[in-house]
């Protein structure tokens, strides 16, 4: 008869484990890149995107691990009045990196008063990591003078999909939608905070704060989900500010 075989050493007790990978912030700002954008789009982003950015970057994490990612979709029209549809500007951890792809927008074509929102909003959802294993938090911000086409999203692959299609995405898959307006003139503040409304997330969560901020004065308007900023009154114009804490200020754009 032969010999048993030996049995297996038992596995070292700080064997090597599958180790989850850090939490995630994605963060995906979507620009109406039209030339009815251009006039305003110093001013908001610097009073408005630009404090929500920075809040999304240092401030509110519950893991120290988490890291934040930028990234940003601009969006046009369809010809003949717009040259390109869409630009996309892929994630990066570096705020300094996004802020020189936000002042280097090229506004211009556009139809008049609505424009392509809904194909830019679809691919801002492409954008996110969905990977099954990984905790993900999912900002939208949206900063337009446009409303959307009352027509299907005409991008290949989008299942003709309409806003109402990509609103209950983004409730279903707990997106934060943020929007940010260069004026608060109707039909443009009405049609969006619509879509802000139908956006909120299903159960009300104190933690996650909704505000509908105007800055009277810069007649910018701000509707926030999940970014916990408030309006300053200092100095000449208002601007959105960070709540107080012992984090870091913000820094200036």
């Amino acid at each position: 008869m032969s010999a048993a075989a030996p049995a297996r050493p038992p596995a070292a007790p700080n064997a090597a484990q599958p180790v989850a990978p850090p939490p995630l912030r994605q963060v995906v700002v979507v620009v109406d890149g039209s030339s009815y954008m251009a006039p305003y789009w110093d001013s908001l982003y610097a009073h408005c995107l630009y404090p929500a950015l920075t809040y999304l970057d240092m401030r509110n994490k519950t893991d120290p691990a988490m890291r934040t990612e930028f990234a940003l979709v601009t969006f046009c029209d369809h010809m003949p009045y717009g040259d390109r549809l869409l630009r996309v500007n892929h994630f990066t951890n570096k705020l300094a990196v996004f802020n020189s792809w936000a002042k280097a927008v090229p506004f211009q074509g556009g139809g008049y008063a609505q424009n392509a929102v809904t194909e830019g909003l679809y691919s801002a959802l492409e954008l996110f990591d969905w990977r099954e294993g990984r905790t993900v938090e999912r900002y939208l911000l949206l900063a337009t003078n446009s409303r959307q086409h009352d027509m299907p999203c005409r991008l290949h692959g989008s299942d003709a999909s309409e806003l109402s299609d990509l609103v209950r995405m983004i409730v279903q898959k707990g997106i934060f939608l943020s929007c940010f307006l260069p004026h608060s003139l109707d039909p443009l503040r009405s049609a969006i905070k619509k879509v802000w409304e139908m956006c909120k997330p299903q159960r009300a969560d104190p933690n996650i704060p909704l505000k509908d901020l105007p800055l009277a004065s810069l007649d910018h308007v701000a509707m926030l989900t999940g970014i916990n900023l408030s309006i300053s009154t200092n100095g000449e114009h208002p601007f959105l500010i960070h709540p107080p804490s012992a984090t870091p200020s913000q820094p200036t754009p």
